[in-house]
């Protein structure tokens, strides 16, 4: 920021120092007319006319000359600052506005930018007006007038308006800090739902060691053991949740390789048999006979369909039934994971994959979710070019769809036929 004010601070000194020469020079040539009119007049001995004219000539070609150099500074000047991120207003010593230029965003809203005009107003009046602007060309905070605008669009902006003080003058700095604001507030949210939800288990494990603690029935000891083994086991998932979420987020790229996407889904089918036996769930993969190809991390794909298929358990009712499909359609690699449970409110599908949002709090702690499963596949698709989408209606059960680009030259494009030729089931004993 400081090489920016002084880079501002040149231009306008160089801009101001070309439109003083240009004043010299006019006052230069009102003298040597007058000095070639009275050559001219009676009685003087005067030059001849051609040596007048010849005079004049050369004075407006070195005028011209200085013209054409002002206005490239202030081409270059305009150009620099047109490419610049923040918007920037200057003003002179006198407090003219000598320059503005707002994002192409901002000049496109006329709205919009006569609210910023006049917020800037405000700004760099309060810095003229103000003894310490001189001391804000250093600092960021401070005393330097600042004043933040919220413009409600659409699309909802935030923008911070800041003044710095410059060798001939006062700079306004007009910043887009909307995306700023969000990761703000996203973290201050993740570390409260963090808090929160390590709370919960905590709280009671500690309320459980006090009351085993004074216990001398066996019976109740082991009914409370077992209770705060349930409250461990379900902060240990929170923690391995928040680190797979965390991995996926810092390491987008991860070690991608080529990827058969259906022998994912079977390896992750197999994996979770036990769990869907345990909850009386049917489980159904069908994948083409065709290695259904993608170029992506193994684990991050595999911690995706984990999560969807977990999820499926989890909400799905005894003697329910859950189906994962593998296919290719419209040119991606699709996987979907259908179930029969209690399904999603029409309201809630929007926010159904933000970190720590339930639908159902009381239902989701009774089976043990952490409430970022969903978060962590929508950032597996987002980190492999894909997406995430879900359907449902209450009472009936939802769909959860993966897609993901295919790996080209793997031999798998088109549509895969609507009946995939393997099918695999889980069924409880």
């Amino acid at each position: 920021m400081t090489a920016l004010l002084i880079v501002l601070s040149l231009m306008l000194g160089v801009a101001v120092a070309v439109g003083a020469a240009i004043v010299l020079r006019c006052r230069r040539a009102r003298r040597i007319i007058a000095g070639l009119l009275r050559e001219r007049s009676p009685g003087s001995a005067s030059s001849t006319l051609e040596e007048c004219l010849t005079k004049l000539g050369r004075l407006l070609a070195d005028l011209e000359a200085e013209n054409s150099e002002g206005k490239v500074v202030a081409n270059r000047l305009e150009e620099v600052l047109g490419r610049m991120v923040q918007g920037v207003a200057i003003c002179d010593k006198e407090g003219n506005v000598v320059f503005r230029k707002y994002q192409a965003s901002l000049e496109g809203s006329l709205h919009g930018q006569v609210l910023v005009d006049a917020a800037v107003n405000r700004v760099l009046k309060q810095a003229m007006e103000s003894d310490s602007a001189a001391d804000s060309i250093d600092c960021d905070g401070g005393a330097a007038p600042r004043e933040e605008l919220r413009l409600y669009g659409p699309p909802e902006r935030l923008l911070l308006i800041r003044s710095h003080a410059l060798e001939g003058g006062v700079a306004g700095l007009v910043e887009d800090i909307t995306d700023k604001d969000r990761v703000e507030t996203l973290r201050r949210d993740f570390v409260g739902n963090i808090s929160h939800e390590l709370r919960t288990p905590v709280g009671a494990i500690s309320l459980l060691a006090e009351t085993i603690a004074q216990e001398d029935d066996k019976d109740a000891v082991e009914v409370l053991s077992r209770r705060m083994i349930s409250e461990a086991d379900r902060m240990t998932r929170l923690v391995d949740d928040l680190t797979e979420l965390a991995r996926v987020q810092n390491d987008p790229e991860g070690e991608c390789s080529a990827l058969a996407l259906g022998e994912v889904a079977l390896e992750i089918a197999e994996r979770l048999a036990g769990a869907a036996e345990q909850r009386g769930v049917t489980v159904n993969v069908s994948v083409p006979e065709s290695p259904v190809f993608i170029y992506a991390d193994r684990r991050q794909i595999a911690s995706a369909v984990h999560n969807l298929l977990d999820n499926a358990l989890k909400y799905s009712s005894r003697n329910g039934a859950v189906s994962i499909r593998v296919r290719v359609l419209g040119g991606l690699a699709e996987l979907e994971v259908q179930d029969t449970g209690i399904g999603i409110p029409r309201k809630a599908q929007e926010r159904i994959f933000e970190r720590f949002f339930r639908v159902d709090r009381s239902r989701t702690e009774k089976s043990g979710g952490t409430g970022l499963g969903l978060a962590i596949v929508r950032h597996v698709a987002i980190n492999h070019g894909g997406e995430v989408s879900v359907t449902s209606l209450e009472g009936e059960g939802s769909t959860f769809t993966l897609r993901l680009p295919l790996l080209e030259d793997a031999g798998c494009s088109g549509d895969a036929p609507a009946n995939p030729s393997r099918e695999l089931m889980f069924k409880p004993s």
